[in-house]
């Protein structure tokens, strides 16, 4: 989720409107720029469309360049919305294996694995920590090697949203909504 160093990195952006057609347009197109004062470290845009939402510059946390998210609009981009809701507008699931160590721990004191496979279980729990690029492959067919099969019953644990991109997603959520709210004068906490 958000580190304190992706705040950080956004907390002293400032925004400018690049372009608005008007709310009485339909579809309405509006743009912005967010970046720090006198810096282009950092720095990216938000443009609303008629399709959704598109963002770019330095802070594209997904791909490249840029991301989007269909049928955005700006009124949805500024509520205040939950991260892992906000990241299914806009990220794919992925095999992590860190969360599908952390989802395999929940199962050591649960009574799911007999006690003679728990030495099993904690190898692979490590492994998947100690290898970013276990695949999920690999650990459904170490779970059935061990005995372990029954722990993939409702599908192999650790699909997920990457947790940096969803963290960055989410910082860039919540400077976009306090700086609009500083343009629009609602607020104070970004300049405008």
């Amino acid at each position: 989720m958000i580190r304190p160093h992706m705040r950080t990195t956004l907390a002293n952006h400032e925004i400018q409107k690049l372009y608005d057609t008007g709310e009485e347009a339909r579809p309405r197109y509006v743009g912005f720029r967010l970046a720090r004062p006198g810096s282009e470290f950092y720095a990216f845009e938000v443009h609303f469309t008629g399709y959704g939402i598109f963002i770019q510059g330095d802070l594209s946390p997904v791909h490249p360049g840029g991301f989007g998210g269909m049928g955005v609009t700006l009124e949805w981009f500024l509520r205040d919305l939950h991260s892992i809701y906000l990241a299914s507008k806009f990220l794919k699931r992925r095999f992590v294996p860190s969360a599908a160590a952390a989802d395999l721990e929940c199962h050591l004191g649960e009574g799911e694995v007999p006690a003679e496979q728990i030495p099993a279980l904690r190898f692979i729990i490590r492994d998947l920590r100690d290898y970013p690029d276990y695949s999920p492959e690999g650990l459904e067919d170490n779970l059935e090697a061990n005995g372990l099969a029954h722990l993939c019953d409702g599908g192999v644990p650790g699909w997920t949203y990457e947790p940096s991109q969803m963290g960055w997603l989410t910082a860039i959520h919540e400077c976009f909504r306090r700086c609009h709210a500083a343009l629009e004068g609602k607020e104070s906490g970004c300049s405008t």
